[in-house]
């Protein structure tokens, strides 16, 4: 189970994407979410602070998003990270174990 911390991150990072996406910027974001500052949504993408759910639904119906999608997306990317980190750890097995294969056939 991920940690509040890097859900935090996460769902940051994705409402970030989206704001860049569709060409907003963080002043303009903020002030139509109804979000205290550009510098608490600054904080909010980065996860430094955790978002609110009204400030999140807030922020996804001006980004046009609905929260399921937003969730769904994020769980997507999410699955694809992993697979991606399991293929690369495969991947370093197999560097070494061609290097111990080919060290003992050197010999």
């Amino acid at each position: 189970m991920k940690s509040t911390n890097s859900i935090s991150k996460l769902v940051g990072f994705h409402l970030k994407k989206l704001r860049i996406q569709r060409g907003l910027t963080a002043f303009q974001l903020a002030k139509q979410a109804g979000i205290k500052s550009e510098q608490q949504l600054y904080r909010y993408e980065r996860g430094i602070n955790r978002i609110g759910i009204d400030e999140l639904i807030s922020s996804l119906q001006v980004l046009d998003i609905d929260i399921g999608e937003f969730f769904e997306l994020i769980t997507k990317e999410s699955l694809v990270e992993n697979e991606l980190t399991d293929i690369d750890k495969e991947k370093q097995y197999l560097d070494t174990q061609i290097i111990i294969t080919s060290s003992s056939h050197a010999n």
